[in-house]
């Protein structure tokens, strides 16, 4: 949708989620770091920019701090089980998936 007459058009939240998730699809772990610090800059740590930033330091040797998100977005109250089901399978978090912390 349009911006109101006068104001610049901001980015939906479900639109950072879809840039987060095609990104993550195509493996573009730069792609995917612009697009999860720009969604946290603009609404904060929604499940999907914690996901998706766990992807990120994941991909770039960040163990600790990938699975900190991970924890993070895994027990989110409304989006746990999303993460929780989906992150045994997700490409950019093989680096971390032998870890013991890694969803417990």
């Amino acid at each position: 949708l349009p911006a109101p007459a006068g104001e610049a058009y901001r980015i939906a939240p479900w639109e950072y989620g879809n840039r987060a998730a095609r990104a993550a699809e195509l493996r573009d772990v730069d792609e995917l770091e612009r697009v999860t610090d720009e969604g946290v800059a603009a609404y904060g740590e929604h499940v999907t920019m914690l996901y998706g930033r766990a992807c990120v330091a994941a991909q770039r040797g960040r163990r600790e701090e990938a699975l900190q998100y991970l924890d993070r977005a895994a027990h989110d109250e409304d989006f746990g089980d999303w993460v929780r089901e989906n992150a045994p399978n997700e490409p950019l978090l093989e680096p971390i998936r032998d870890d013991p912390a890694f969803l417990r």
